[in-house]
């Protein structure tokens, strides 16, 4: 790739284990990463110079996003939003740029669109065929799927399945959306089988006969990176021209046949308290260090109470 992207943005999952990413006690993993990621940058890039724009984590996932150095002084704004779609809104299936871990396995085909559902409304194979049928993802976009399933593998291994538990799939995705100028839904009243119908107009010309001003270069996934049992994909795009400065309702309404969820600040918030107790418990209860803090606490507490019965 002669000419380096103006814009870079890497998402992980999965990458601290339980019960630390529930706690999030600081931020070593993510800057530790965040190491790797700046390297990397800088061995493929050569003398092209890159700044990261922002970091962030949320219950396993995490997003990074690196503009080149030329570029900082425009950039005047950016903002940062979760969700959580977990048990009592804990968000240990979720992260404009998304950074989404959906409900696995082939079963749970309906917990998945739901999973999308609450995303749209607090946050405004198997998943193509869901998509073409306007279930899920509504209005995005993927290139087509030139590449092996990219789970599950035998760790180590560039093209071995493991077959014993799991089925090989397409786990790992890239979606794309624009926003088409002059195409808002109402969202009252949005009727989702009418939108499905719509998605499954293969002819339809959502772009007025314009060059749509995102276009898709490359989609591949990474069969050489072996530490996982997934294979990482990687999405090369081409922007055109900028999106016209729409408000952020506009642009979600266009999009997605749900209302926004007025209660999703309160779900954030029980979320969060909910996952740092969960969280605090497995790790004193669950891992080692944890049991040697509680098995310390609980000598401390006998020795003081030693020290109180010698002194009455």
């Amino acid at each position: 790739m002669k000419e380096k992207p103006d814009i870079i943005v890497v998402g992980l999952q999965e990458y601290t284990p339980m019960p630390c990413s529930l706690i999030k006690v600081n931020n070593k993993r993510l800057n530790y990463y965040s190491k790797l990621i700046e390297r990397a940058i800088s061995l493929g890039t050569n003398k092209e110079n890159y700044t990261q724009l922002m970091k962030d984590d949320y219950v396993g996932l995490a997003l990074f996003i690196y503009v080149k150095d030329r570029f900082t002084g425009i950039i005047k704004n950016y903002e940062i939003s979760k969700a959580g779609v977990g048990p009592f809104w804990i968000g240990n299936k979720v992260l404009c740029f998304v950074v989404t871990h959906l409900t696995p396995h082939n079963h749970n085909t309906q917990r998945r669109n739901q999973d999308f559902k609450s995303i749209c409304e607090r946050n405004l194979d198997q998943l193509t065929r869901e998509v073409k049928s306007g279930k899920v993802l509504h209005g995005f976009e993927e290139g087509e799927l030139n590449f092996l399933p990219t789970y599950k593998y035998q760790v180590g291994s560039k093209n071995e399945f493991d077959v014993s538990s799991k089925l090989p799939g397409w786990c790992d995705r890239i979606f794309y959306y624009w926003h088409h100028d002059g195409k808002e839904e109402d969202n009252e009243g949005f009727d989702v089988e009418e939108q499905s119908n719509n998605n499954n107009n293969n002819n339809q010309d959502l772009t007025g006969g314009k060059e749509p001003p995102i276009k898709l270069i490359s989609y591949l996934s990474h069969p050489s990176y072996t530490l996982s049992d997934h294979k990482p994909v990687s999405a090369f795009f081409i922007i055109s021209t900028l999106p016209s400065s729409h408000s952020f309702s506009s642009i979600t309404t266009s999009f997605s046949p749900f209302k926004i969820d007025p209660n999703r600040k309160r779900k954030f918030l029980i979320g969060e308290i909910v996952s740092k107790i969960l969280g605090f418990g497995w790790w004193l209860f669950g891992t080692y260090n944890g049991i040697k803090v509680f098995l310390l606490l609980v000598i401390l507490e006998y020795w003081l109470y030693l020290v109180w019965i010698n002194k009455f």
